[in-house]
C-alpha cells in the first residue's frame, strides 16, 4: 500500500478526519492527473456527509477513460448533494454497463423521479419489472402535463383543492402523487415539498422508509424558504433516523437561532456522541440537565462517562429516579452495571442478563385484560394450570399469557391452523413491503459470486461464532456433499446465498407467491413446511430458522422434525426475538407489536427447547436488532438516546434478539 494511502487510512481508523483529509489533498494537489487520490478524497468527503465537496472532487476526473469505475461515486454525491439533474445524466451510462444490480437501479429509478424526468424513470421500472412504479409514473406524468394547461393564477387553488379532498378522505397514494405533481408543476412554493416530506414521515413503512425522499422533500422546501421552522424540523428528523450525524449537527448550527430549543439542544447532543465528540456532548447535555433536571440528560451524561471508561462518574450518574417509568429502568440497569466496573469487573466477563434478573421487573400488565376463554398445555413444559394474561394484541385481540411453571409467554388459546396460515396468504400480505423487500434483496444477488456472499451480513451471522465454533473447518469436513434448508425462507434469499456458496440449498414457505418468486429464478423452493418433508428422503447438514419458530403453533414439534431432517453432526442455526431483554422492559408491550407472533421466547426457554429436542448448544448471541420506529416508536427514538445506548446494549447481552447456533449428537 501507498505511504500516502497508509497514512490516510490509519487517520480515518483513528477518526482523525481532517489529518485524512490533508494527507489526500496534499497528494491529489500534487499531482492533478493522479484519479486515485481524488477517488478516496471523495469517498473521506461522502463518509463525512460533504457531498458537495466529494462532487467538485469527482467532477474534473469523469471524462478520463481510467475513472469509469468512479462514475458510481459521482452520481451517489451529485444525488445526496441535491443536483438531481446533473446526477440523470449519468444514470445512463451507468444503467448500460454489464453487473449494474437492482438496488443500484432502484436508486437510478428514484433519483429520476425526484427530478422529474419520467421517461428515464419508466425505462428504469421496466428493467426492475415494477408494474405497480409504472403505474403512478404514468398517472403522475398525466397530473403533470394537465396541470400545466391550467392558468398560473388557477394552478395553485386547484391543487390545494385536490390535496385537502384527498387528505379528508384519507387517500394517502393520490394526495402523495398530486403533491409531487403540484411540486413538478409549481417548483418555487415551498408548501408542497413540505406537505410531501411530512406526508413520508406520517406514512412511513418501516421496511421501506424511503428516507432519501424524505430529506430532499425537506430540503426542497427549505430552498424555496430557508428558515422555515417545520421544514427544518422535519429535515432534522430525517436526518436523525437515516443516522446523519454530520449533516445533522452543521444544520442545526447553521440554523442556531430558529432552533434554540431544549429538543434542538437534545438532537444535538445525541449527534455529537455519535460523532465521539464527547466534551461538546457533555456541556450539553449540562446545561439541559440544569433547566430541566428530569434524569434524561444524567443518564446521558452517565453514558458518555460508560464510553470514557470513567466508571465511578457513570456510577454516580446513574442514580437518579424521574418520573418516567422507561427511563428509571435504564438508569437502574445501568447503574448496576457501572458498580461492578467500578469494583474492577471486567466488562467482558458481565452478563447483562444475570443484572436484569436481579431487577424486579415492572407491572406491565394490562388491568383490563380477561382471562382467555380456554387455555392449551403449555407446550414446553407442560403445564396445564392457570396463566397469568399479560396483554390482548389490539389488531386480532389475541390474549398473551405466561406460563409460571417455566415463564414461556403465549397466545392463549392459540388460534386454529387455517387463522394462521390466513396471516400469510392473503393478497394484502403479498403487497406487503416486507415481502417486497425480501424480493428485491434476492434481485440484489444477481450479480453476486461466491467471495461476495461470503461477505454478506446474513452469511456472517450464521457462520462467524469466534472461538466457540470453527466453521470453515466444518464446511471443509462436508467435502462437496454440502446440504442446506432453510425453515420459512420466503423468496429464498438465504437460500440463494447458501447456493452460490457451493451448498445443495434448499428451502420450504407456507407463502406460494413468495415461493414461485424465487422459483421463477431457478431456486429449489417447496411450498409447506418442514414437516412435510420425509426425514428417510431429505437429509441436511444446515438448517436454518430465522425469525419463524414464533410464528408456528408448536414450536416443539418444529424443532424435532429440524432435529429428524439433520445428519448426526449437524447443525442448526436459530434465530427469534428475546422476550426477556432489556428493550422489552424499557418499551413494556410495545416493544414487538407483532399480531403474527404466537410465542415470545427468553433465551432460558429457547435454550430449554433445544436441550429438550436433542441439540447440543454451541454458542448464543442476544444483540439489538435495528432500532427502528417499528421497535421503539415511541419510547426508543423521541428520547433521541446516542447510539452507543444500542452497544452497550449489544455488549452486556440483553438485546431483543437472540441467535442459537447448536448441533445434534451424534
Amino acid at each position: 500500500m501507498n505511504s500516502w494511502l497508509q497514512e490516510a487510512f490509519e487517520a480515518y481508523q483513528t477518526r482523525q478526519l481532517e489529518r485524512a483529509e490533508r494527507v489526500l489533498r496534499l497528494v491529489s494537489d500534487g499531482d492533478p492527473k493522479a484519479i486515485e487520490p481524488r477517488i478516496h478524497l471523495a469517498n473521506l468527503f461522502y463518509a463525512m456527509e460533504r457531498y458537495q465537496d466529494a462532487v467538485d472532487i469527482l467532477e474534473p476526473v469523469k471524462a478520463d477513460p481510467a475513472a469509469r469505475d468512479y462514475l458510481w461515486f459521482l452520481f451517489k454525491a451529485r444525488w445526496h448533494a441535491g443536483f438531481l439533474t446533473a446526477a440523470c445524466q449519468i444514470i445512463q451510462t451507468l444503467n448500460e454497463r454489464e453487473g449494474t444490480t437492482s438496488e443500484q437501479r432502484r436508486q437510478f429509478l428514484e433519483c429520476a423521479r425526484q427530478a422529474g424526468r419520467f421517461d428515464l424513470a419508466r425505462q428504469l421500472a421496466r428493467q426492475l419489472g415494477d408494474t405497480r412504479c409504472r403505474r403512478e409514473l404514468r398517472g403522475l406524468e398525466w397530473m403533470v402535463h394537465i396541470s400545466r394547461l391550467a392558468p398560473v393564477a388557477l394552478r395553485r387553488p386547484l391543487f390545494h383543492w385536490g390535496v385537502e379532498r384527498y387528505e379528508r378522505q384519507g387517500r394517502w397514494q393520490r394526495l402523495g402523487l398530486l403533491l409531487e405533481a403540484a411540486r413538478l408543476s409549481d417548483p418555487g412554493y415551498f408548501e408542497w415539498p413540505l406537505r410531501l416530506g411530512k406526508l413520508c414521515r406520517q406514512t412511513r413503512d418501516v421496511y421501506d422508509p424511503h428516507y432519501s425522499r424524505e430529506r430532499m422533500y425537506y430540503r426542497n422546501a427549505l430552498r424555496c424558504r430557508p428558515l422555515e421552522p417545520e421544514a427544518l424540523r422535519g429535515l432534522i428528523l430525517t436526518l436523525h433516523d437515516m443516522g446523519f450525524w454530520v449533516e445533522l449537527v452543521r444544520c442545526i448550527d447553521q440554523h442556531e437561532t430558529v432552533l434554540d430549543t431544549p429538543w434542538a439542544r437534545k438532537m444535538k447532543a445525541a449527534g455529537l456522541v455519535n460523532l465521539e465528540r464527547y466534551h461538546e456532548a457533555a456541556i450539553i447535555y449540562t446545561h439541559l440537565g440544569e433547566e430541566a433536571p428530569d434524569g434524561f440528560s444524567r443518564f446521558c451524561l452517565g453514558l458518555i462517562a460508560l464510553q470514557q471508561n470513567d466508571w465511578p462518574i457513570a456510577d454516580e450518574l446513574f442514580e437518579f429516579r424521574s418520573s418516567d417509568r422507561s427511563l428509571d429502568i435504564l438508569g437502574l440497569f445501568f447503574h448496576h452495571v457501572s458498580r461492578r466496573l467500578a469494583a474492577g469487573e471486567p466488562v467482558e466477563t458481565i452478563d447483562g442478563q444475570i443484572v436484569l434478573d436481579a431487577i424486579p421487573p415492572p407491572d406491565t400488565k394490562e388491568p383490563a385484560v380477561p382471562p382467555p376463554p380456554r387455555l392449551d398445555s403449555c407446550f414446553l413444559c407442560g403445564w396445564e394450570g392457570p396463566r397469568e394474561p399479560l396483554w390482548r394484541d389490539r389488531i386480532t385481540s389475541w390474549i398473551r399469557v405466561r406460563c409460571p411453571r417455566c415463564s414461556m409467554i403465549s397466545v392463549a388459546p392459540l388460534p386454529e391452523q387455517e387463522q394462521i396460515k390466513a396471516l400469510y396468504t392473503t393478497a394484502s400480505r403479498r403487497e406487503h413491503t416486507l415481502q417486497r423487500r425480501y424480493k428485491a434483496s434476492l434481485d440484489g444477488l444477481s450479480q453476486a459470486r461466491e467471495d461476495d456472499c461470503r461477505r454478506l451480513p446474513l452469511y456472517q451471522e450464521i457462520t462467524d461464532w469466534g472461538d466457540d465454533f470453527n466453521w470453515i473447518a466444518f464446511e471443509q469436513s462436508l467435502g462437496g456433499d454440502k446440504r442446506f434448508l432453510d425453515a420459512g425462507c420466503s423468496a429464498g434469499y438465504a437460500v440463494k446465498v447458501f447456493q452460490l456458496c457451493g451448498w445443495q440449498a434448499m428451502g420450504v414457505d407456507i407463502d406460494s407467491d413468495a415461493a414461485a418468486y424465487g422459483q421463477a429464478r431457478g431456486i429449489d423452493i417447496r411450498v409447506g413446511t418442514v414437516d412435510d418433508l420425509d426425514p428417510v428422503e431429505f437429509r441436511f447438514h444446515l438448517i436454518t430458522v430465522i425469525d419463524v419458530i414464533e410464528h408456528v403453533a408448536n414450536p416443539a414439534a418444529l424443532i424435532q422434525q429440524c432435529h429428524a431432517l439433520l445428519n448426526p453432526g449437524g447443525l442448526l442455526y436459530l434465530k427469534t426475538p428475546c422476550a426477556d431483554s432489556l428493550p422489552h422492559r424499557f418499551i413494556g408491550e410495545e416493544w414487538l407489536d407483532a399480531s403474527e407472533h404466537l410465542h415470545f421466547f427468553s433465551r432460558t426457554t429457547l435454550r430449554r427447547l433445544l436441550a429438550d429436542s436433542g441439540f447440543e448448544i454451541i454458542g448464543f448471541k442476544q444483540t439489538m436488532e435495528a432500532p427502528t420506529p417499528y421497535l421503539h416508536r415511541r419510547l426508543w427514538k423521541e428520547r433521541f438516546y446516542p447510539e452507543c445506548l444500542v452497544r452497550w446494549i449489544d455488549r452486556l447481552r440483553v438485546g431483543d434478539t437472540i441467535r442459537f447456533l447448536a448441533r445434534k449428537s451424534r
